[in-house]
């Protein structure tokens, strides 16, 4: 960014040294400074003295220098926009990234829920089998009290794991 303040201040002092030096026009080895309409060689008026195609080559030469001047100046202006673009064009970046990270982010916690209903719907079937068969075997009187006590702490435990999983949906 210091580099770039430092091209642009060069630039704008190179610009005003020629809209200084944009009226003094060398032709054929002698210096000519024009303000407005009239012609000066050194302090002296020579605008009488010069014949129209003088003239004509000075003006043309002022216009020259005044065409460089400008186009000195829109190439300063293509560089600023050339740097504002880049500067856009990181900072879109930037953007794109910390876009792509929050759908990463969405795409994991979409995945653990999918997993934690998952695993919530094997825990609730694991539970309504466990109690099923808990209720067959009550009912053909096939558990002995020790039995019916561990199928009792089984059924408890599937549905402190079925409470477990269901607050993490």
């Amino acid at each position: 960014m210091k580099d770039i303040l430092r091209v642009l201040v060069l630039i704008v002092i190179c610009l005003i040294g020629f809209a200084v030096t944009a009226q003094n026009v060398s032709i054929n080895g002698k210096t000519y400074q024009v303000k407005e309409t009239l012609i000066f060689e050194g302090e002296t008026d020579i605008t009488a003295t010069l014949t129209a195609e003088e003239k004509e080559k000075i003006f043309a030469a002022i216009d020259a220098k005044k065409n460089d001047l400008v186009a000195v100046k829109t190439e300063a202006e293509k560089s600023e926009a050339l740097e504002k673009a880049k500067e856009q064009s990181k900072a879109a970046e930037e953007e794109k990234k910390k876009a792509e990270k929050a759908y990463k982010k969405a795409e994991k916690v979409k995945q653990k829920e999918e997993k934690a209903k998952a695993k919530y719907a094997k825990v609730v079937e694991q539970h309504q089998n466990a109690s099923k068969r808990y209720e067959k075997l009550k009912a053909k009187g096939k558990l002995s009290p020790i039995d019916e006590g561990k199928w009792l702490k089984k059924i408890e435990k599937m549905k402190a794991k079925m409470a477990k999983t269901k607050s993490k949906i």
